[in-house]
């Protein structure tokens, strides 16, 4: 019997015909804040019948990217694309908002921002490629840290104090806060395209990224080891992810309108290096590019060269005509595999370890209803067919209750990597538009480095033999 998938609780359509960016709901108060790339901000409160209706409709000076907000002194803050941050008191009615101040944060789009109010801090990422850190209390810019690409998305570790900032490259910067000190940590590289979404989890010490490649990637920081690992179940970008810590899952979604719910408490295996070589690894045949050995053969032949998801190996295409999904290295897709390990792979090997659903629109951005009672497990997607949704997914997440840590196995051929609110309307970089055609034209995302703030590219290449690994460290 299938399993019930999400059930849409409510559809806010009220923004002209642009991207939903980013959505806060309030389940206590029935009430949500929206902005969007129409230049507005929209407060809305569900009414008697049932339906949400704009109580405020808040024109602003630019798209806005990004929203938070303080509860505490019912400060709403708004990042523009134009480099703004505008800063509103909300009424405790949300029948009205007023522009407390307004305060030029980036020389380009804010792209994504973190409240620490214990601090008083704002925590800003921008297109002008800088990460900044604000007073909340004065509006003085504390410290700024500039890094290599446009910031795309951002997350942040309050215990201790570290940030990790997505870029338009696909790298993941560790940034270091001390008082008004930033330092640039570790870079986490694995990803082939721009990350477009970044959760972490501070109590397993886990970073969840989702990328234009399509991939989402687990980083286990708290390891200390190094040790990452992929997730493939989407056909297109992925720009939404929350955890749900109490099941461990991980639910993602993007461009696909598909949501995929991840089991993260399952036994995972490491996807192995690529390997590069003249010959087909099993048959010997020489690829099209080795004519010494065709001349020595006296045959002609035009063999490319693919690679077997499993095992890595170089092999043309009469000894990888297979097709398999395999979930323990994340691949819940049919990919291609080579004779020996189509011969190995056992019909429980294919069980999947993830659930699909449909998500009804592209989403842009989601968020998880942090609020206790019948809505602690209510997700907020905004899309962007300029909708805001909100989904009960309490069913879709029945059946595991495993707190067990994921297990990562090592493979015997393979390396590993070591170890919010996002815009979404930036054109695809090179990286991203690459020939996806059977992914062969480069090697898989797991071969990724590690690169302290001095320039070191240490490779992290087995869990086993990275026994000091601190990616906090510079």
């Amino acid at each position: 019997m299938t399993a019930p998938g999400p059930k849409l609780l409510a559809h806010l359509d009220g923004h002209h015909s642009h991207a939903v960016n980013d959505a806060l709901f309030f389940p206590e108060l029935d009430a949500v804040i929206s902005v969007s790339d129409d230049n507005t901000l929209l407060c809305w409160l569900k009414r008697d019948s049932g339906q949400f209706w704009p109580s405020v409709h808040q024109t602003l000076a630019a798209a806005a990217s990004a929203v938070v907000f303080d509860p505490e002194s019912r400060e709403l803050y708004a990042g523009l694309a134009n480099g703004d941050v505008w800063v509103y008191t909300l009424a405790e009615d949300f029948n009205g908002v007023v522009l407390k101040t307004q305060f030029k944060a980036h020389a380009g789009r804010v792209s994504a921002m973190v409240l620490d109010k214990p601090r008083e801090l704002l925590l800003t990422a921008g297109k002008d490629k800088e990460f900044r850190m604000y007073s909340i209390t004065t509006g003085y810019l504390l410290g700024r840290l500039p890094l290599d690409a446009q910031c795309t998305t951002l997350q942040y570790d309050a215990e201790t104090q570290n940030a990790f900032v997505g870029d338009y490259h696909g790298d993941i910067t560790v940034v270091k806060i001390d008082g008004s000190s930033l330092t640039k940590g570790a870079v986490l590289q694995g990803h082939s395209g721009s990350i477009r979404a970044l959760v972490w989890n501070e109590e397993r010490k886990l970073l969840f990224s989702g990328s234009f490649d399509k991939m989402v990637m687990v980083w286990d920081i708290g390891g200390r080891k190094g040790v990452s690992y992929e997730l493939r179940g989407h056909g297109d970008k992925v720009q939404g992810l929350v955890f749900l810590p109490e099941t461990q899952q991980l639910v993602s979604a993007g461009d696909d309108r598909t949501m995929v719910v991840w089991d993260i408490a399952a036994e995972r295996t490491k996807v192995p290096a690529w390997a590069e070589s003249d010959n087909c690894q099993l048959c010997g045949a020489a690829f099209f590019w080795n004519f010494q050995a065709m001349w020595d053969a006296k045959t002609v032949e035009f063999n490319r060269q693919h690679h077997c998801r499993r095992c890595g190996k170089a092999v043309c295409n009469a000894c990888s005509p297979n097709m398999s999904s395999f979930p323990k290295m994340g691949y819940e897709f049919p990919v291609r595999m080579c004779n020996e390990c189509m011969k190995e792979i056992k019909p429980e090997d294919k069980q999947p370890l993830a659930k699909m659903y449909p998500a009804r629109h592209q989403v842009v951005s989601m968020r998880l209803v942090a609020a206790g009672g019948s809505h602690d497990r209510t997700l907020v997607t905004c899309g962007k067919d300029h909708a805001v949704k909100i989904w009960s997914i309490e069913d879709m997440l029945a059946g595991v209750t495993s707190q067990d840590s994921p297990t990562v196995v090592s493979t015997s051929q393979g390396s590993a990597p070591a170890c919010a609110a996002a815009s979404t309307s930036d054109p695809p970089a090179a990286a991203e538009t690459a020939d996806t055609a059977d992914a062969a034209a480069e090697p898989p995302a797991t071969q990724a480095e590690v690169v302290p703030a001095g320039g070191l590219a240490d490779l992290v290449a087995d869990s086993e033999e990275a026994e000091d690994f601190d990616p906090f460290s510079h």
